[in-house]
């Protein structure tokens, strides 16, 4: 199973032609974010002049944080444009045709792998979960906001096999959970504000949650292990990695990930929440 998971890595990175990168300014040319197995998350400019890694053969969401896009999609030899502004996106399905025709904006790209599972959107309403499979493309307005005692979510796509992308805003002063993920893997890219960030604690796989508490206490110095954080600065969390991000500032993050969303094992959190889905929070 590893194996088949690494070529299929390889082969997505041939494919979109990725060169893996680090700390990197926001205002640069286009920007391979991810080095996840599975999924790749870019950023893409007003002045960049080649788009051709945003590819026709994988399931991928374009969401414009800034400024405006025009993307053209073409289905049984009808074209249609479509306009997306600030805060609005588009999911497109593998084999779709399509280009971008106008590009002044400032968009978080995230991409899957085509496989043989159905596009299968799941949908957030107050905390009861719909399935929807979704043909050809679908425009994003208004999505899903989730609140949270430090700032909220807004869910912008979320597939049931595929990857999640959310926009995140915390406010100054706060701090998320103590957490780890057992199967949720993601990436962070900070495009306001500052953060102080507490990763690379690296637990056993299936250790249970006392004996992750355990672990986390007896380490020396964890302030050793907190990163600044700011805009254009990005991170990978993995599974049984321990982390937590206090801001510095009011800040706001794109989060690319794995469909695990109630996979949230808390160790600490300022109030009380418990691990995984907490439905009042969705409402």
């Amino acid at each position: 199973m590893d194996t088949l998971i690494t070529t299929n890595f390889n082969a997505l990175l041939r494919c979109l032609n990725i060169v893996h990168v680090g700390k990197r300014e926001i205002a640069t040319l286009v920007k391979t974010l991810s080095s996840n197995i599975y999924y790749t998350m870019h950023q893409i400019e007003s002045d960049d002049d080649n788009l051709d890694i945003i590819k026709k053969d994988t399931l991928k969401t374009i969401f414009v944080h800034e400024g405006k896009i025009q993307i053209e999609i073409d289905h049984n030899s009808q074209k249609e444009k479509i306009d997306l502004i600030e805060q609005e996106g588009i999911i497109i399905t593998p084999d779709v045709e399509f280009k971008v025709n106008k590009c002044q904006c400032f968009a978080i790209v995230v991409q899957s792998l085509k496989d043989e599972k159905d596009i299968i959107e799941i949908v957030d309403s107050n905390g009861e979960r719909l399935e929807k499979i979704i043909n050809l493309y679908r425009i994003i307005k208004n999505p899903k906001i989730v609140n949270k005692p430090w700032g909220h979510e807004v869910w912008i796509s979320w597939f049931k096999n595929h990857h999640v992308l959310k926009k995140i805003y915390m406010e100054e002063g706060h701090k998320c959970s103590l957490q780890y993920h057992e199967e949720k893997s993601e990436t962070n890219l900070i495009v306001s504000g500052k953060a102080n960030v507490l990763k690379d604690i690296k637990l056993n796989k299936g250790i249970t949650q006392d004996e992750a508490i355990n672990v986390f206490n007896e380490i020396k110095n964890v302030n050793e292990l907190i990163v600044p954080m700011g805009p254009g600065d990005f991170w990978d969390n993995e599974v049984f990695e321990i982390h937590r991000v206090f801001s510095i500032d009011s800040y706001t993050a794109y989060e690319a990930s794995t469909p695990q969303l109630d996979d949230v094992i808390r160790l600490k959190d300022d109030n009380n929440r418990i691990s995984g889905f907490i439905k009042s929070e969705h409402q």
